[in-house]
């Protein structure tokens, strides 16, 4: 997912899912909200910030990534 793009047509395709995270977890996102809002000049909700940061994520993370982290 590009920064930049956003395809209104997968509005349609959200699940709704309630989280709780920790304060700290909750700082970064809202900071790298700020920061997105800032220099894209454009809007940025919690869950579409949120969604990046996940998708960014999952592109880079596997099982035995965590379990050798883990152990």
């Amino acid at each position: 997912m590009s920064l930049l793009y956003y395809n209104p047509n997968n509005f349609f395709m959200r699940t709704v899912v309630t989280i709780t995270i920790s304060p700290s977890l909750d700082k970064k996102v809202r900071k790298l909200q700020s920061d997105l809002i800032q220099k894209t000049l454009r809007s940025w909700s919690y869950s579409k910030t949120l969604e990046l940061v996940l998708d960014t994520g999952m592109k880079s993370i596997s099982a035995s990534k965590v379990a050798k982290a883990v152990n």
